[in-house]
């Protein structure tokens, strides 16, 4: 009886540890760049809110950032979507950056709820803009708080959500900016 509670207890303490989204410790891990597949708290839907640092997204699904959303149980899926991640960065982290591949969809990202970088256009003046890659400054007084929320705002056209897989697709990295450009 005891060994299945403790197996039982075991399982339920891990189930709540995936609960959570991930929280990436660039400060604990001592490392100039990391990927950030995640998970990441995704929602469908559009709210500027959602920029918000303080905003709880603790209801929104797991989802990580190196497949598309649409293999994800989003299939068929176009117009607007946010992924939520929290970073920890080291004191003093010099100039850091986020890597963006982008797909066929525009994208705004967020740091700590400041706009910091953004490709094609969003609703509501959606402009549908080809992939690229995005070398995103964060600016230095959001990178001294120590604790990032990035929150990355996309709209992928409802048209060719059949036949173009929407969402992030290869992870985001972050940290010192010469690392990113090499």
């Amino acid at each position: 009886m005891r060994l299945r509670d403790l197996v039982l207890s075991a399982g339920l303490f891990t189930l709540a540890l995936s609960a959570f989204g991930q929280t990436v410790d660039l400060k604990n891990d001592r490392v100039a760049m990391t990927e950030l597949a995640g998970p990441w708290r995704f929602h469908t839907g559009d709210d500027p809110a959602w920029a918000n640092q303080t905003f709880d997204d603790s209801g929104w699904s797991l989802l990580t950032t190196d497949q598309e959303w649409s293999r994800q149980g989003y299939a068929g899926y176009g117009g607007s979507a946010w992924y939520r991640i929290e970073v920890a960065l080291p004191p003093n982290p010099g100039p850091v950056a986020l890597y963006l591949q982008t797909g066929y969809y525009s994208c705004q990202v967020f740091a700590n709820g400041q706009m910091i970088g953004q490709h094609g256009g969003l609703p509501p003046k959606p402009h549908w803009i080809s992939p690229g890659r995005l070398l995103i400054p964060i600016p230095n007084q959001i990178a001294a708080s120590h604790r990032l929320t990035l929150a990355v705002r996309i709209w992928a056209p409802q048209a060719y959500a059949e036949s173009i897989p929407g969402g992030l697709f290869e992870a985001p990295r972050i940290g010192n900016v010469q690392t990113l450009m090499n």
